[in-house]
């Protein structure tokens, strides 16, 4: 069975402003839908973007305290190196100085630290004039 219009000029536009109300009252009904699913999305995203952005600053400072543990044992062995050497001199210098009869280092400890003064000069001064050349 099919409806026809009515035949009232009144009733149709009547009739046409309820469909186009209808018609509207879904368009707006779609766009606050839309704008709901955008607005979650757009905060999806958002919270992705805050996500990741945490994650590299933590991945950051994660590898700068690595640095400065390994940066600070470089410099503590540098340290520990110098002052073993510079005792080692001192210990040379003095056994050179006092008396022979004072002596307390064999012949073989003496050529070992004179090895290792010489071996550290000449190494610093070849690598020295390296550098220079190079």
């Amino acid at each position: 069975m099919v409806k026809r219009l009515p035949d009232n000029p009144i009733a149709q536009v009547l009739l046409r402003a309820v469909k186009e109300s209808a018609h509207e009252a879904r368009n707006r009904l779609a766009d606050e839908t839309d704008n709901k699913e955008k607005a979650a999305f757009d905060e999806l995203e958002e919270e992705k973007a805050r996500i990741e952005k945490s994650r590299l600053q933590k991945d950051h400072e994660r590898g700068e305290i690595l640095r400065d543990a390994i940066n600070n044992t470089l410099i503590w062995t540098f340290r520990a190196v110098v002052i073993a050497i510079m005792v080692l001199g001192a210990v040379w210098a003095v056994h050179l100085i006092i008396p022979i009869s004072w002596h307390w280092l064999t012949a073989t400890q003496l050529s070992t630290i004179h090895n290792i003064f010489t071996g550290g000069i000449v190494s610093s001064v070849l690598i020295e004039y390296f550098r220079r050349r190079l």
